[in-house]
């Protein structure tokens, strides 16, 4: 696993930020600990298959950029999946697609090495949906990259159902629960922030609770 380390540490609760500036390995941890499950995550990714998803993104949607302000084209996502196994030592596990396929991965790894960390959570979450929404992540575990789904953003093209890329982890686990509604255009993890951040998004019940950079 990866060093944690990150230069800013950013919780946000009730509109209000509360700043730790290069956090210790242990607050770090600690920030990890209190975050609740289903989570999404949203990061800047400088690897070469998620700049091709940005800029894809950007082809779709070039008002991207302006929502943005040129500061962060989020490139990746994913979705806390936390301990689900007692005793564990993995209490920082997330579920999220890579060429490999969709697996289960350590947010400390994405804190240490991405160069912008986000956590958004949505408040009208029903209590003990987290429970459904763990089980729906796992069994997307081992499923197939979507491949097709790069392609579709340029040329039409037939996709697989049974594979995904990261973006379509959270969007389907959370049009389950009408969170992020159908009618709605999504499909990359910029649009996800781009929602997130929105008018829409907050009628929605989405908040940023912590931000790591």
């Amino acid at each position: 696993m990866s060093t944690i380390k990150s230069s800013r540490l950013i919780y946000t609760f009730n509109g209000h930020e509360k700043t730790v500036d290069n956090p210790t390995a242990n607050q770090i941890h600690d920030s990890i600990l209190g975050l609740p499950p289903a989570a999404v995550i949203l990061t800047e990714r400088n690897q070469w298959l998620s700049k091709l998803i940005g800029w894809l993104s950007i082809l779709r949607n070039p008002m991207i950029l302006l929502h943005s302000g040129l500061k962060c084209l989020y490139s990746h996502t994913g979705v806390f999946l936390g301990s689900y196994e007692i005793p564990s030592h993995d209490d920082d596990m997330i579920v999220e697609a890579l060429p490999s396929g969709v697996n289960k991965g350590h947010l400390k790894d994405l804190i240490a090495s991405d160069t912008r960390v986000e956590v958004w959570f949505n408040k009208d979450l029903f209590p003990g949906t987290d429970i459904d929404m763990r089980l729906k992540l796992l069994s997307m575990v081992g499923k197939k990259y979507d491949w097709s789904k790069l392609l579709s953003f340029v040329v039409p093209i037939h996709q697989d159902p049974n594979a995904y890329i990261c973006s379509e982890v959270v969007i389907d686990l959370y049009r389950l629960t009408g969170l992020i509604p159908h009618i709605l255009e999504i499909s990359t993890p910029a649009d996800l922030a781009d929602l997130f951040n929105s008018n829409e998004g907050f009628e929605l019940g989405w908040r940023k609770i912590l931000v790591w950079i």
